[in-house]
């Protein structure tokens, strides 16, 4: 029996589709490469009970997403860098998401966004590097 693979959709709240409509959206090349692999992807979308979500589950996927925005505290950046927040309620249903998935025992993969989040989660930080 093939493994379901969990992969968050990212929600777009900036309206870049259509304004005053929030958007959930995924890179179709998730999806491609667990079925590749065997398995079969299931996008998650944002809701409260991630448990419910997580116990259908055999793996999540964390995919690659919007930036996490640099402590305040940090060097500034240079005044072309910009970037792209995590919406805020994405950010919420992933660090749900993850946690539920992690206390029930089920295997995580994070690519960038994703890997960054397993970072924090564990007590890790991030730390912003530019080119000088």
């Amino acid at each position: 029996m093939a493994a379901i693979v969990g992969i968050p959709q990212s929600l777009d709240d900036r309206g870049r589709w259509h304004r005053e409509r929030d958007y959930l959206y995924i890179d179709w090349a998730y999806a491609r490469a667990v079925e590749a692999a065997g398995g079969v992807a299931l996008h998650l979308p944002l809701q409260e009970d991630v448990d419910a979500l997580t116990q259908r589950i055999d793996a999540l996927v964390l995919p690659g997403g919007d930036d996490f925005l640099p402590d305040p505290a940090s060097p500034a950046y240079p005044d072309d860098v910009t970037f792209e927040p995590t919406p805020r309620a994405q950010l919420d249903f992933d660090r749900r998401l993850l946690a539920s998935a992690l206390d029930g025992g089920t295997p995580v993969l994070g690519i960038c966004y994703g890997m960054q989040l397993l970072c924090l989660h564990h007590g890790g930080r991030s730390e912003e590097h530019t080119s000088e």
